[in-house]
């Protein structure tokens, strides 16, 4: 006969895994949500870099046109799906339908900013030919290409990996208080979903940037007029439960239409970052 019978406790509030559960891009693009169709058209216009002129010799004027490029951003739908049987339900540990419903919104929303990411590494302009690591001269780098394009100002958006952001800390001016207002290393800090503004940048750090944690991470900088994002009309994702009676099965599907495209070239920057150094070893 046994002298204990001991028993486990399962505690049924779950613990959410790490992952990105939000959209960190959304708001940094020009962003058309209120379309009822397959594609956003974004219209780029201005002058084509025209200067003024002086009458012409006749005496007229002479006259030009408006430089106006449609830009088609087509959208694509996107779909997560999780089905659970009614004994699985009855028989796990925890809200399975909550857990689906919180899933299926980051599965979406993590294809929403790899839309924005795909669309922002079309563009062609680099700031430096080899990998290096984020120095303020590489910021001040950035700034100069997108102000030569007069693509600068307070619409700068600029995406790097934990990696970048590490290399950000060990800057003084980003930490020290004679330049900046807020005390970096006296708050709590969170790498991964980190979003502040310096240096006229709008900054979010990214874990889902091509390259994370090699030799090669491409971390992006960017006018929000540079970006055109499409979604579907009411701007937001659709989720829905649901239920099979018949077969006992429980599903929860969120869905949205996304398009995300490179409207202007000049008003992209992409650095390449060194990040392996900081990289988990086994």
């Amino acid at each position: 006969m046994a002298e204990t019978a001991f028993q486990n406790a399962y505690r049924q509030e779950h613990v959410a895994s790490f992952e990105r559960r939000s959209s960190l891009l959304r708001d940094m693009c020009t962003k058309e949500s209120e379309i009822k169709g397959s594609a956003a058209i974004f219209l780029v216009a201005g002058s084509g870099g025209a200067v003024a002129s002086t009458r012409g010799t006749n005496g007229k004027i002479p006259g030009r046109g408006n430089d106006l490029t449609q830009n088609t951003c087509t959208l694509v739908e996107y779909h997560d799906v999780v089905d659970m049987t009614g004994f699985n339900i009855f028989a796990s540990q925890g809200d399975q339908i909550r857990i689906a419903q919180e899933g299926t919104m980051a599965v979406i929303n993590r294809r929403m900013d790899a839309s924005v990411i795909a669309a922002v590494e079309t563009g062609t302009q680099y700031a430096g030919v080899a990998s290096a690591a984020l120095t303020l001269d590489k910021v001040a780098h950035v700034l100069a290409i997108l102000g030569n394009a007069n693509a600068g100002g307070a619409n700068v958006a600029g995406a790097i990996s934990p990696a970048a952001y590490v290399d950000l800390l060990q800057t003084e001016e980003f930490t020290n208080v004679n330049y900046v207002d807020k005390k970096v290393f006296a708050t709590t800090n969170d790498a991964v979903q980190a979003r502040f503004a310096w240096a006229g940048i709008e900054w979010v750090v990214h874990s889902g940037l091509t390259g994370a944690e090699t030799s090669t991470e491409k971390c992006l900088f960017w006018n929000k007029a540079a970006v055109g994002l499409g979604v579907d009309k009411g701007d937001g994702s659709k989720v829905e439960v649901g239920r099979d009676g018949r077969n006992d099965i429980s599903w929860t599907r969120a869905s949205t239409f996304i398009g995300a495209k490179l409207l202007q070239n000049a008003g992209v920057v992409i650095f390449r970052h060194a990040g392996d150094g900081y990289a988990a070893t086994a």
